[in-house]
């Protein structure tokens, strides 16, 4: 029960915060109505679409158009990278070369 009341606030933070922020409004449950609406500015759905299309869960068409999806957190904060591995570097370690979304 504390775990579904904690998510629910967490989802409402980030919805309120969306709403401050953004200039795409949100259904009831916090969905834009696309996958455009969800990225940053800089952001092009030509950087992660194929990647995230080849993945099972439908998670593009569907997950990704809510402001809460873990996927478009992880493309909007990992996209950047998609172009500048030889720059990119996490916990130490450097020389990646594969970045992909699924």
């Amino acid at each position: 029960m504390f775990i579904r009341s904690l998510t629910k606030q967490a989802k409402q933070k980030i919805w309120d915060r969306f709403r401050e922020i953004s200039r795409w409004p949100l259904d009831e449950k916090g969905y834009v109505k696309t996958p455009e609406q969800n990225l940053l500015d800089d952001i092009s759905l030509d950087g992660f679409r194929a990647d995230l299309e080849q993945g099972d869960g439908n998670e593009f068409y569907k997950k990704f158009c809510a402001v809460h999806s873990s996927s478009a957190l992880a493309v909007n904060c990992f996209d950047f990278w998609k172009s500048r591995l030889y720059q990119f570097s996490m916990l130490g370690r450097t020389r990646f070369n594969l970045l992909q979304f699924e």
